[in-house]
């Protein structure tokens, strides 16, 4: 069952869980999140089996539009490859089919993987989030060095808002989880 996770236990998935399910370069100090959560611009979901965590979602959305950018996803260790995940996109997506449009998804892009088992790991992820009724939008990202594959999830069966309207909505996600002259020196996007 998804509920709607508290800045606590925001806080306590970031330090127990976060650090064991990305790698640090990934990780955004928690002040960045508490800042945003208290402003609404964060949200946070956690995937429960009775009372045990197993999956959580974190997004962010800026006030003006109704398009989040899926921060941070991920299954318990030993319940992955069990459909926790997509699971738990659908429940997301029931969640806010009222309230918002879509969500965009970034994936390590698959040109960038360093050797093989790198990137059937980076195309299992897109597979992943294609099975789950996520498209590949016509452009890609460079965010703080990572080269991403961006994708799109429609909350309102399969309705896809203009490309220029979403990649214009991204970048403004990242201008208000970022610095200005961070955007400008670590955010680049360009065309598929």
């Amino acid at each position: 069952m998804l509920k709607e996770l508290s800045l606590s236990q925001v806080k306590k998935i970031y330090q127990e869980k976060m650090v064991h399910d990305f790698p640090a370069c990934e990780i955004k100090p928690f002040a960045a999140i508490e800042r945003m959560y208290q402003k609404g611009e964060y949200f946070a979901y956690g995937n429960y089996e009775d009372e045990e965590l197993i999956a959580y979602a974190l997004i962010a959305k800026t006030k003006d539009r109704k398009i989040g950018l899926l921060d941070y996803l991920a299954v318990k260790e030993e319940k992955r490859g069990s459909g926790y995940g997509s699971q738990t996109i659908e429940q997301i997506k029931d969640f806010f089919r009222k309230q918002w449009d879509g969500l965009i998804v970034e994936s390590e892009h698959i040109s960038y993987a360093k050797g093989e088992a790198d990137k059937e790991k980076r195309q299992r992820r897109i597979r992943f989030y294609e099975k789950n009724g996520l498209v590949k939008l016509d452009f890609e990202s460079r965010i703080y060095g990572t080269e991403y594959t961006v994708l799109y999830l429609s909350a309102n069966n399969g309705d896809l808002i203009n490309s220029k309207e979403l990649e214009e909505e991204y970048l403004k996600i990242y201008q208000m989880m970022m610095p200005k002259e961070w955007n400008e020196q670590y955010v680049q996007v360009w065309k598929a």
